[in-house]
């Protein structure tokens, strides 16, 4: 299921990256040899060098491993005019750990430059700020921590790699374009990050938590192996996302990201309750290059959570277990939901967008979906084509569909059951060759269905408004239902059935062409006319045939007595030859189907009659 399109090579060079953080360790803090910055030197004027002996007491400048710089302006006699500048030009800067802080009312601002190596820590303290100029890298391997208003700013062209990464609640980092971030063994976010334009950024290892703001640029990569969103947390992607491992979403957490969106194979979504993950949102440019294609191997979500596909080439979804909403706009010109897949609410979004497509196709494998809703009204150019592939279960639509064709693919079954299911007059049900639809125990509306050679369409318990279409070599099962319109047989079978007095109704015309034969099985025969098993308007029994079977013991079936078989109020055509028995009768008994084209009542009947054979 994982496409090609989210670029492979750079996907490959980002792990590459992500697991590069430099793996020398670092020696123990007690062997470590902590520098302490000369703070009572006044740098608000003119920037202090990081790389001037006269600057740390004791004359020595920590660029080496097992060196801790401290620069600490909440130390008595600390100079808190302005703001205090220090910056280091050293094109190779390497220590241990940078620890800075300061009090809240004055700023301290760190500015590093060329390639800054931290063999184990790096703590930005409340109104202290390390700037990272262009064309730089930051590379610390054991955690960054940046503390309530602290700040980092990273300028373009820039990398920063950190081992692990703390971001406290009032917390910022912001980094330009054309740059990149990583975290290689876990993150907390608690503050608020900004990467613009093509930056990338990356969360590997476990344990990552963002609870404050993430925004991604516009045209980078975001990529996340295992992360949890708290409910206060909030993740704007808005260029592409690559999920390898485990995306969580809080209850109530968001997600946006504006293009492609990969969960490779063995990754997943999980969505809390009244979690969202939106993909291209409305307000999301168009993209300025494509495709953009959207797949996601495995969904998990909770009741009223919510996955929403809002533009996209091509959508992929493979295992979805979603309590919650599927939500796909027209802009997504194809969706394959391969399953297997419980999804609680479907829901087809028409776009006022001038560019919309005009055919929207859903296609989907074992899925079991609860309900559908359609947003699209009469005259709208776009079609939703959903097809459903191997075997698949709907149960509602609140809410009329709108220029939908439902199509049962080759080989497939669609069982449509419980529920209230209706489609427009500008829609149709399709069932291809060899495949089946079943419906039970529900309200079904649609125009027409119409069925391929070797297909089935079972019916039970229902009641239909629409007309159906039989065509060579399809079959049809009704049980106790009721059609409001039209069965035209064309070299097909058709089977009635009766339980219990109970019978089926066709207010249209049931018309049987080229062969096509009807069978009528009841439990017992009626030798009332308001127990006829079948029921229609007009009953034309052309050139096709007619079986009866019945489960009532044959001992009881009255010689001389008329049953009645079907009922028809407009006209009645059968040639009584063309009909049958499928039960035997003892040797001396006989029978004859006759027809009596009016009643009484003003109704035409078929009946039925056993008589003695002479011999």
């Amino acid at each position: 299921m994982y496409n090609k399109t989210i670029g492979i090579t750079f996907l490959v060079m980002m792990m590459l990256c992500g697991s590069f953080v430099y793996s020398s360790s670092s020696l123990s803090s007690s062997e470590q040899i902590v520098v302490q910055f000369d703070t009572s030197v006044d740098c608000s004027k003119q920037s202090c060098d990081f790389n001037d002996p006269s600057m740390w007491i004791g004359g020595v400048v920590p660029d080496a491993a097992g060196y801790v710089a401290s620069i600490d302006y909440t130390a008595p006699g600390s100079s808190l005019d302005g703001v205090q500048a220090i910056s280091s030009t050293t094109f190779n800067l390497k220590l241990d750990s940078i620890i800075i802080n300061s009090v809240v009312q004055s700023l301290v601002q760190l500015t590093l430059l060329n390639h800054v190596m931290l063999f184990d820590t790096m703590n930005v303290g409340a109104g202290c700020t390390i700037l990272v100029l262009e064309n730089s890298t930051l590379t610390i391997a054991n955690n960054l921590s940046v503390a309530d208003q602290g700040t980092v700013y990273v300028s373009q062209d820039s990398s920063v790699m950190v081992g692990t990464a703390s971001f406290d609640i009032g917390s910022s980092y912001t980094q330009q374009v054309n740059g990149y971030f990583s975290s290689n063994g876990g993150a907390s976010i608690w503050g608020e990050l900004t990467l613009v334009g093509e930056t990338s950024f990356a969360l590997y290892g476990t344990g990552n938590v963002v609870g404050g703001l993430l925004t991604t640029g516009l045209h980078g990569i975001a990529l996340f192996s295992d992360v949890l969103v708290t409910q206060l947390g909030y993740v704007d992607v808005q260029g592409s996302l690559v999920v390898t491992g485990t995306l969580e979403l809080s209850r109530a957490a968001s997600v946006v990201v504006n293009y492609n969106v990969s969960v490779v194979p063995g990754g997943s979504i999980v969505l809390g309750e009244y979690s969202t993950f939106k993909q291209s949102p409305s307000y999301a440019p168009a993209p300025a290059q494509g495709p953009v294609i959207v797949q996601i191997d495995n969904v998990i979500g909770q009741a009223s959570s919510q996955i929403s596909i809002g533009r996209a080439d091509e959508l992929n979804l493979g295992t979805l277990d979603l309590d919650g909403q599927l939500q796909i706009t027209t802009l997504v010109d194809f969706t394959d939901i391969m399953g297997p897949a419980n999804i609680s609410q479907l829901i087809l979004q028409a776009t006022t967008s001038v560019n919309a497509d005009l055919h929207f196709a859903i296609y989907t494998g074992h899925v079991n979906i609860s309900q559908i809703y359609s947003y699209f009204t009469v005259g709208q150019p776009s079609t939703v084509s959903i097809v459903f592939d191997q075997s698949s279960l709907l149960v509602d639509t609140p809410i009329t569909l709108y220029n939908t064709i439902l199509t049962v693919s080759m080989q497939s079954v669609l069982n449509i059951t419980t529920g209230f299911f209706s489609l427009s007059n500008d829609s149709q049900v399709i069932v291809n060759d060899g495949s089946s639809l079943n419906l039970y125990d529900t309200q079904f509306t649609t125009p027409n269905i119409t069925t391929g050679t070797g297909s089935s369409v079972s019916i039970t318990n229902t009641q239909m408004d629409g007309n159906i279409l039989l065509n060579h070599g399809s079959s049809l099962l009704v049980n106790q239902s009721t059609i409001t319109g039209d069965i035209s047989a064309d070299d097909a079978k058709l089977l009635f059935i009766g339980q219990n007095g109970s019978l089926s109704s066709v207010s249209g015309g049931l018309y049987v062409y080229s062969q096509a034969t009807i069978g009528i099985t009841v439990d017992s025969l009626s030798t009332s006319y308001g127990g006829v098993p079948l029921s229609a308007g007009s009953f034309e029994l052309n050139d096709g045939t007619l079986s009866l079977n019945t489960l009532q013991p044959l001992n009881t079936l009255q010689v001389g007595q008329a049953y009645f078989i079907v009922q028809a109020t407009e006209s009645l055509i059968v040639i009584p030859t063309q009909c049958t028995i499928q039960f035997t009768l003892p040797a001396n008994q006989s029978y004859k189907f006759s027809l009596i084209p009016n009643f009484g009542n003003g109704l035409k009947y078929l009946i039925f009659e056993i008589f003695q054979s002479s011999n």
